[in-house]
């Protein structure tokens, strides 16, 4: 039964990374139940599965369902002493994420920071997990119009992706426009335009014209130019 949970739960993670997110929920939620009937309700294994789907929630703009699933998951994992696991790191990361959405800018911060620190101290410095938050604080830093802090945070995740994952990995590619967003809210068009473009390559290469993050990556590009556009006819 639990083994059959674990398939369930790894097939719903396949899923989302396809862009396949209705059938993820499903998937995932089928996942829970039968981790719960085989863990009850509070169990490092259903902590997991709790992210994976408030990651979904997230995903599809349902943050507040994505809140209450995250809260649980650390909940169940600090009842569990797994404060210092990479698992407790990436869900106080993603739950920073939902915080970003809401408009509360310092419990996000507070939240990215406290994952930071402990992927640094478990992973080491130049892991990709490591490079994953660095990017989340840097997109942060960037809404908030902190641009001079935002910059060596993305050029530091870039270079640690590229370094541990390779320069054509999604993950560059992620990196790469939200790079691009930085340089666009900076007026530097040209340089955005590059960025956002070599982010589109690397993104389709991976995932095809039809997933999510090739999507958002082009409606950015596209702004940009109808942006331009209105500025030229002044």
């Amino acid at each position: 039964m639990a083994y059959t949970a674990g398939t369930l739960n790894n097939l719903g993670v396949l899923l989302s990374e396809m862009g396949k997110l209705e059938e993820a929920e499903e998937i995932y939620g089928k996942a829970l139940k039968v981790q719960e009937k085989v863990y009850g309700k509070e169990h490092p294994q259903i902590a997991q599965t709790l992210n994976n789907l408030a990651l979904l929630y997230f995903q599809t703009t349902r943050y507040e369902k994505a809140l209450i699933l995250y809260t649980r998951s650390l909940e169940i994992m600090e009842k569990f002493g797994k404060t210092e696991h990479t698992g407790f790191a990436t869900t106080l990361n993603n739950l920073a994420g939902v915080y970003v959405q809401k408009g509360r800018h310092e419990k996000a911060l507070d939240l990215y920071t406290r994952a930071l620190e402990i992927r640094e101290r478990v992973l080491g410095p130049e892991s990709s997990d490591v490079a994953k938050t660095l990017n989340n604080l840097g997109e942060l830093y960037r809404i908030l119009g902190q641009h001079k802090k935002a910059l060596p945070l993305y050029t530091r995740a870039l270079k640690i992706y590229e370094s541990t994952l390779g320069p054509t990995h999604p993950d560059v590619g992620t990196t790469l426009n939200n790079l691009a967003g930085l340089y666009e809210s900076r007026g530097e068009y040209e340089t955005a335009i590059d960025l956002y473009e070599k982010a589109l390559d690397i993104i389709e290469k991976e995932y095809g014209p039809d997933h999510p993050y090739f999507k958002i990556t082009r409606n950015n590009l596209l702004s940009l130019y109808e942006k331009m556009e209105r500025s030229w006819r002044g």
